[in-house]
């Protein structure tokens, strides 16, 4: 937990968080629930909320054109503190709750890519800053796409569904097959493209091949060799390297 800690403040600091405070300032003493991150309403109800009050009026295509390529070229929204406790606070409880199969992984790519969109979301309205608010509704569209991507035939919320039994069997059975791999050609060493083409054959491959990578470097299985190249660890055959 603490090496995720270490981890998500040195993501926070790369993004330059709004007021002059160094972030470290602002680590939390506690994970926050989703329940705090949530806001008053989902998503869904508060966009199609947006479209009721909009009475059917659009703009044209040519200055929606003109919108994004302004926002684009002159708008670069920083981080404010309170918006990066919300980020860390939700990338935290989920590699929390991973561990013990109540949720689905998070990498530091995911915790990236909720800055980015909470920067995109800020740079919609053509704001220097992003604020709690811009970091609550990514954390909600994140939460919502979640629930609907994990649900099951009954409705029920699952989170191994499509995993067989979880991450740590999905995890075991492709290393098992890298050994093998490993063994047949007598090196340690895998280019990406070999990786992703080896994941295609586990009963169930991940929905997201570069997330699990990510997850495979964190628990050190492989090292990052050079461009697209990793080293398989357990492999007899690192011991020349």
């Amino acid at each position: 937990e603490l090496h995720d800690l270490r981890l998500s403040e040195h993501i926070m600091k790369n993004h330059k968080t709004h007021s002059g405070q160094k972030f470290k300032k602002a680590r939390l003493n506690k994970i926050d629930t989703a329940s705090d991150c949530l806001v008053e309403s989902s998503l869904s109800v508060r966009l199609k909320r947006t479209v009721a009050m909009s009475e059917g009026k659009s703009l044209s295509t040519d200055i929606i054109r003109k919108y994004i390529a302004y926002a684009k070229r002159y708008c670069k929204p920083r981080l404010t503190i309170e918006a990066a406790r919300v980020l860390q606070a939700l990338y935290l409880k989920m590699r929390k709750e991973a561990k013990v199969g109540r949720t689905m992984p998070i990498t530091t790519r995911q915790l990236e890519s909720l800055v980015r969109l909470s920067q995109a979301r800020a740079k919609v309205d053509l704001r220097e800053f992003v604020n709690e608010s811009d970091a609550n509704f990514v954390v909600n569209m994140m939460q919502e796409s979640m629930i609907d991507g994990n649900t099951n035939d009954a409705g029920e919320v699952d989170f191994g569904r499509g995993r067989g039994k979880g991450l740590p069997s999905q995890i075991k059975a492709f290393v098992a097959l890298l050994n093998k791999e490993s063994e047949q050609k007598g090196n340690a060493l895998f280019q990406e493209k070999e990786l992703y083409e080896v994941s295609t054959r586990l009963p169930h491959p991940p929905m997201d091949f570069f997330s699990f990578l990510d997850v495979l470097r964190s628990e050190s299985y492989l090292l990052k060799r050079g461009a697209k190249i990793y080293q398989l660890q357990i492999s007899s055959y690192s011991q020349h390297f």
